[in-house]
């Protein structure tokens, strides 16, 4: 939560879409990890591999992190968008309706996403009077393609992944924006220098970080399981499945399959071996 903070405070000074990029990151991939689906308990904790030994509690004699959560998601809004002299800076895509004071006029502006597990997204303005400024909208670096569309029609310029798109117009009311931002389950390297990394990979999607829990993979052993590169991952949704989870799947070295969950709803069906970085080839 301080790290979102701080990128918060950065965002804020420089405008830099990275800053908004590392607050997406550590929201869905460490925030979210400290309270258990049901909100009922907490962790401290975001170990990269687990031996099964660790679990959520209830409650702690120093209980400053549950109050911290709920304070985050209470201030939520201030993630997601803020106002400058030009205009609307649209940082997260997160289903939300929100009145934004812009010079003397206050404008309404309503988000429909599928976010985490779909990449698209509907803004939609209300104003008394037609107005002109400009809309910033973040493209997230994980984006491999992005299209966007006002009132139905393509928008003609660049779309640059890690940047932010300046939409600049006389703006009505009823405007729409269709944005649709393409993800893929893709392996991630860290950086070399990150000894214990080396010849590992992580897998992510869209804004998500994955992980192995033994529950799903009691075919084989997470931490001895070399998983092959060069293959492609399959995206599933899994309605039932901890609330509703994106899961992806693939094969190791041996041809047999795995399943990865996202990394903040590890430690929900109790405890159990758990790893992000598995070994590669």
């Amino acid at each position: 939560i301080g790290n979102m903070m701080w990128n918060l405070r950065m965002l804020q000074i420089t405008s830099n879409c990275k800053y908004a990029d590392l607050i997406e990151l550590i929201m869905y991939n460490a925030m979210l990890v400290g309270q258990s689906i049901d909100g009922m308990e907490y962790t401290y904790d975001n170990p990269l591999v687990s031996l099964g030994n660790d679990t959520r509690f209830e409650w702690f004699r120093c209980a400053c992190c549950p109050p911290n959560v709920t304070r985050t998601i209470c201030s939520i809004g201030k993630y997601i968008y803020s106002t400058s002299e030009k205009g609307i800076w649209i940082h997260q895509y997160i289903g939300n309706n929100a009145n934004l004071d812009l010079g003397s006029k206050t404008i309404r502006v309503s988000q429909k996403t599928g976010f985490p597990w779909k990449g698209d997204v509907n803004i939609k303005l209300n104003l008394i009077k037609s107005q002109k400024f400009s809309i910033f909208l973040r493209i997230p670096k994980w984006s491999i393609e992005t299209e966007l569309k006002i009132n139905g029609e393509q928008y003609p310029g660049s779309l640059s992944s890690g940047k932010y798109v300046e939409i600049i117009r006389n703006w009505l009311d009823n405007d729409s924006l269709d944005i649709s931002f393409k993800m893929k389950a893709i392996f991630v390297e860290s950086d070399q220098r990150i000894k214990n990394n080396r010849g590992k990979v992580a897998i992510s999607n869209g804004p998500l970080i994955y992980c192995l829990e033994q529950k799903d993979n009691k075919n084989l052993d997470i931490f001895t399981a070399i998983i092959k590169k060069d293959q492609k991952l399959e995206v599933k949704y899994q309605p039932e499945m901890l609330g509703g989870v994106n899961i992806i799947t693939g094969k190791d070295s041996n041809g047999k399959f795995f399943t990865a969950i996202p990394y903040y709803a590890w430690n929900n069906r109790g405890a159990n071996k758990m790893q992000i970085w598995q070994l590669a080839d």
